[in-house]
């Protein structure tokens, strides 16, 4: 298993989708960036814990949140609230984390507009791989 971290601020919109995504792991961190708006309310109907810190980088508050909340487990993925952990992703993480084979896993986004997936945008089609 592996915890799942989701970054957010202000993202009533997003949050609840993103925690539900999440909850195949049975440790999941929203860390929230001081949201002015519902995301704390939404996210704490959920069995997840909930902490905020002021937001100054995206690679500081990585960093602050690795090295301040500890993981259930040894391995740590991190969701934006914008975007959803799906089973087959799920798996392939299980599978990706079983040995010492990896010290770390990169994973391609699909980027979806519109409900329409964007086949050659951005990462894609990078594939997934470890490192």
């Amino acid at each position: 298993m592996f915890s799942i971290y989701i970054l957010t601020h202000n993202e009533e919109i997003d949050i609840a989708d993103c925690i539900q995504s999440a909850l195949l792991s049975d440790d999941v961190v929203v860390v929230d960036s001081l949201s002015t708006d519902r995301t704390i309310d939404i996210a704490q109907q959920y069995p997840v814990r909930v902490v905020q810190h002021a937001f100054e980088s995206h690679g500081q508050q990585r960093t602050w949140m690795l090295e301040s909340i500890p993981p259930k487990h040894d391995w740590v993925y991190i969701l934006e609230a914008d975007e959803r952990m799906t089973p087959a992703l799920f798996q392939e993480c299980l599978q990706a984390i079983q040995g010492d084979r990896y010290v770390g896993y990169y994973v391609a986004e699909r980027v979806m507009f519109l409900g329409q997936w964007i086949r050659r945008s951005t990462q894609y089609p990078a594939t997934s791989s470890g490192c």
